[in-house]
């Protein structure tokens, strides 16, 4: 999932609460660095005993201008083979 120009932190995360309603899927979200993210501006994606579903944020600012967007990104990276475990 990604998004930019009127987007933020808060409103990629509510496409992913959004996402996990409809599939009935509980995920809890925790600050985490990640190489590909903004330091600050990551979670990591956890379901059951914490499993790693992925990870959200901020693209890393060296990433957006290393390919000249102008803009902030965000997006979400989900093992979908995780999860598909867990959809009721």
């Amino acid at each position: 999932i990604g998004m930019y120009g009127n987007s933020d932190f808060f409103k990629l995360k509510g496409v992913l609460e959004e996402l996990f309603e409809v599939l009935k899927v509980k995920a809890t979200y925790s600050p985490e660095e990640h190489y590909a993210f903004h330091k600050y501006r990551c979670a990591k994606l956890t379901l059951g005993n914490n499993k790693l579903l992925g990870y959200m944020g901020e693209v890393n600012p060296t990433v957006t201008e290393n390919y000249e967007i102008d803009e902030k990104v965000y997006c979400a990276e989900i093992d979908f083979d995780v999860l598909m475990e867990y959809i009721n």
